[in-house]
């Protein structure tokens, strides 16, 4: 047996050779690996370059490292894990052995030179990912389509995007894109759509009737929306985002030489704007469709810091949804794309830092305490390079912001002291007025902070000041309602100002989900 084990891989040795030496590429010789012994796409790209699987190992614990994801050089990666990822998912009635995510498949695609990271899928793999990793897989574009890109290295390809080669480059906006599996299971059904939410389901699946608006006043209309969303007034929004996302739907259809670049910008605001909406209403199915039209939106224009945004709003509908370790690839692949340029505005630097402060929230909630406060600090690069909070319709993000994204990793590890200790070092005034919705989610981490020290007049107290600053907000917010039920079964006696909140929040409509506290 052994001898038979050398003799095949002589042979594909000299297969390799000799097909390098007739000017064939990896690809082409990882395609006939597959073809003539039967390999499956990942250990056929990695035969292909002649790598054993420590060998292969090695290289991609070298790219983490390249990349920022890991910058201590523990090599995560191993032969025997390798060997399971390529085998996954198995060859019985259930998927066994370790998944590969599409972190590790970017990295995979990063080390091998794969065109895209789908070369590294097949039929089996596609029919046991989970939905919400074909979602990521789907929902992102290569970045080397992108113009304005600036060129990039052939070999930074696979690790800079992903491209979906099962479907033409442009999806018609009429198709209803992949839903947002609901956490533990299953898929919300449109009845489960809060009827607060009905017009803008409206507006986001059916086909527009309204007469197009001209392409200057979307953008005006884009600009009024995200001031409304940042001072979180979601009745007004959830009265006027409809009507202005009908209009700009009506010119969708529209060849992109008829749209300006402030008009297709518009729309995809627009979509980002209904994303977060309906995320904060309690409908990630909806966020989710608004979501995959940003990226699809952002795609038309070429403009990486418009799909920069688009990812993160797309991270943060994931991340509320429970999909954590999906969020945190989505955006740290983001954040990669834009790092070439990451300093070219305030805006882009702004943009890069709130995608790794998301992937970082995204990994404290999976209790990665290591790579979150590694990832945050990456992010406190962008934080130091701004003057103060950048807050515009891509993002927002500034030195204030990073503290408030401390204070809620930490509490996410149960570390109250710290995210109690951090959120003291926001001094008063540093977030600007209009940014409502941040200071309800910095005020929600520091009282979880104090609940977590037990120190329940402290955690009332920071609640109660959440609810003045944002009212809507707080009101349809989960992780308060738990927060204050929390609260009242720690005591025997619970406050009078404890037992009011909770009369105020139990009167609430239920939002649907595990969490929807996030940007």
């Amino acid at each position: 047996m052994a001898h038979a084990k050398t003799s095949l891989r002589a042979e594909q040795r000299a297969m390799r050779e000799r097909m390098r030496a007739a000017g064939m590429s990896h690809q082409q010789i990882a395609v006939e690996f597959a073809r003539r012994y039967g390999l499956r796409p990942r250990a056929a790209w990695r035969n292909a370059h002649g790598w054993s699987q420590t060998e292969a190992a090695e290289q991609i614990n070298r790219r983490a490292g390249d990349t920022g994801l890991d910058p201590s050089g523990t090599a995560a990666m191993t032969g025997p894990h390798l060997c399971e990822y390529e085998n996954w998912p198995g060859e019985g009635p259930k998927p066994s052995g370790r998944r590969p995510t599409p972190l590790v498949l970017a990295l995979l695609a990063a080390a091998y030179g794969t065109p895209a990271i789908h070369d590294l899928l097949d039929l089996a793999d596609y029919q046991n990912m989970p939905a919400a990793d074909r979602l990521v897989l789907n929902a992102t574009v290569h970045a080397q389509s992108q113009p304005g890109n600036g060129a990039r290295p052939a070999r930074h390809a696979a690790r800079a995007h992903v491209v979906d080669r099962r479907a033409p480059h442009r999806r018609p906006h009429s198709a209803r894109p992949p839903a947002l599996p609901a956490p533990g299971g299953g898929t919300p059904s449109p009845g489960a759509i809060p009827p607060a939410l009905a017009p803008l389901a409206t507006a986001l699946l059916s086909a527009p009737q309204a007469p197009a608006g001209a392409q200057a006043v979307l953008a005006d209309e884009a600009v009024r929306i995200w001031k409304l969303r940042q001072a979180a007034r979601y009745r007004e929004l959830a009265a006027g985002l409809p009507e202005a996302l009908t209009r700009a739907r009506s010119r969708e259809a529209e060849p992109d030489a008829s749209w300006s670049p402030t008009g297709l910008a518009a729309l995809a605001h627009l979509y980002n704007a209904a994303s977060s909406l309906a995320k904060n209403l309690g409908s990630f199915e909806l966020a989710g469709i608004a979501a995959d039209r940003a990226v699809r939106t952002a795609d038309r224009t070429g403009d990486p810091l418009l799909a920069g945004a688009a990812a993160y709003r797309l991270a943060n509908v994931l991340l509320s949804a429970g999909h954590n370790a999906s969020a945190r690839a989505l955006a740290v692949s983001a954040a990669d794309r834009l790092r070439p340029i990451l300093t070219a505005t305030a805006s882009h630097t702004a943009m890069w830092g709130a995608l790794l402060a998301t992937a970082a929230q995204a990994a404290g909630r999976e209790h990665a305490a290591a790579e979150a406060w590694e990832l945050l600090g990456a992010s406190k690069v962008a934080a130091g390079l701004l003057a103060g909070e950048q807050a515009d319709l891509f993002s927002v993000f500034g030195p204030a912001s990073w503290l408030v994204h401390a204070v809620n990793i930490a509490a996410d590890l149960g570390d109250g002291a710290e995210a109690t200790r951090r959120a003291a070092q926001i001094p008063a005034g540093r977030l600007p007025p209009m940014l409502a919705e941040r200071r309800a989610f910095l005020l929600l981490g520091k009282a979880r902070g104090h609940a977590l020290r037990a120190d329940l007049t402290a955690a009332t107290e920071t609640l109660l000041e959440a609810e003045q600053a944002a009212p809507e907000e707080f009101r349809h917010n989960t992780e308060a309602r738990k927060l204050v039920l929390q609260l009242l079964s720690a005591g025997p006696r619970p406050g009078a100002l404890l037992r009011e909140l909770a009369a105020r929040t139990s009167t609430e409509p239920t939002v649907t989900g595990p969490d929807r506290t996030s940007p």
